[in-house]
């Protein structure tokens, strides 16, 4: 999934139960640091997420509940570990 260069932002739960989700490009969200609580919860297939936001400090609560074995990357390489400047 490839969102728009920029959002304004992103709500709650917004992909909850999405079980066709294998990827996810999250852009830069105006005026927001960090990815919003519960956003992924239960897409059980995700494993790939890339960052935008190189300022993002903060993931929250749940956003990554029962989703598959994760990797994150703000470039071009996955790995396990979240952009270093979350906190």
């Amino acid at each position: 999934l490839s969102m728009k260069t920029t959002l304004s932002s992103l709500g709650t739960n917004v992909f909850q139960d999405c079980t066709s989700l294998t990827s996810v490009h999250i852009p830069k969200i105006t005026g927001d640091d960090s990815v919003p609580a519960s956003l992924f919860v239960n897409c059980i297939n995700l494993s790939k997420v890339k960052f935008d936001n190189a300022s993002l400090q903060s993931i929250g609560d749940n956003a990554f509940t029962g989703t598959g074995a994760l990797s994150f990357t703000t470039g071009t390489v996955y790995g396990d570990k979240l952009p270093g400047t979350v906190t």
